[in-house]
């Protein structure tokens, strides 16, 4: 796909490159990879965070349905302080609604609580797409 990478010929460009790769570190990763516990059941979270391998969790609505969660707002924020409280670094959240208005006002709720460390996913839809536009 199009040409490769190529280090930038302008001096001055090249060495503010160089300068942000020493000023501005990448965000901790656990090797190259970042593992997710994919369930809402806080009983799992408390056998498999402690093993130090997860940097968070991820949930939907179908999750939180198969754990006796109810889908609202209120319930994963309670969920995501639950998951930070364990050791989470992040909490993910699926956004629902039944168009792209209710799916961006259903996630910028979700991450009302912590934007630094709640993530909205949304659904692989035409509304969802459109949603994550504005997201």
């Amino acid at each position: 796909f199009g040409k490769p990478c190529q280090a930038p010929t302008n001096p001055m460009l090249a060495l503010l490159l160089e300068l942000c790769a020493v000023l501005v570190p990448p965000p901790p990763v656990r090797g190259a990879s970042r593992f997710f516990l994919d369930t809402a059941d806080v009983r799992e979270w408390k056998a498999l965070l402690p093993l130090g391998i997860f940097h968070g969790v991820t949930t939907n609505p179908v999750l939180l349905e198969r754990a006796g969660v109810r889908c609202t707002v209120g319930e994963c924020h309670r969920l995501a302080r639950t998951a930070f409280e364990l050791g989470a670094a992040e909490f993910m959240a699926q956004a629902w609604g039944g168009d792209t208005d209710s799916l961006v006002a259903s996630g910028l709720a979700l991450r009302s609580a912590n934007p630094e460390r709640i993530v909205v996913k949304v659904p692989v839809t035409a509304d969802g797409t459109a949603a994550a536009a504005r997201l």
